[in-house]
């Protein structure tokens, strides 16, 4: 019998050992982002008439990507993660002034705001991890600006 339970217990170790190397390797490759719970926090965190430098504090950096929409700017920031599409690769220059909302760049996993001629935040939608993009006159279903109705950038 003791032979037994020591075979056991070597063989939860084991198996205890390898789940623990499996688990860094998911985190240090990136299929796991530890710090994506505090980007969705702070993307939560997120409301109308917010001015660019309480963003700007929110997530702690500058936007990956800014653009222009007609009188409005459009920041993207990317969340953490290997899901997250890289906006340089696909997209203008910084700062190129789309014509059409439908033009907008629209990369998986990041946060995309608008802010008036004031800057003041008008809209804010999280592309592909939110069902509703919401503007200063309420809320579309979407995540995009795209579905936002005309002149609310």
């Amino acid at each position: 019998m003791k032979k037994r339970t020591g075979f056991i217990g070597l063989l939860i170790g084991f198996w205890g050992l390898a789940a623990l190397v499996m688990f860094h390797l998911a985190v240090s490759q990136g299929y796991i982002c530890l710090e994506g719970r505090d980007f969705s926090r702070h993307a939560a965190e997120i409301h109308i008439g917010m001015s660019k430098l309480e963003v700007q504090a929110l997530f702690g950096e500058s936007p990956a990507y800014t653009c222009h929409y007609s009188e409005s700017e459009i920041w993207y920031y990317p969340a953490p993660g290997r899901l997250t599409q890289d906006i340089a690769a696909t997209t203008p220059a910084q700062g190129t002034l789309y014509q059409d909302r439908a033009d907008l760049p629209d990369p998986y996993a990041h946060v995309q705001l608008a802010f008036d001629s004031n800057g003041i935040l008008i809209a804010h939608t999280f592309i592909g991890e939110s069902y509703t993009t919401k503007w200063r006159g309420g809320s579309v279903k979407g995540s995009h600006f795209k579905h936002l109705p005309d002149g609310a950038l």
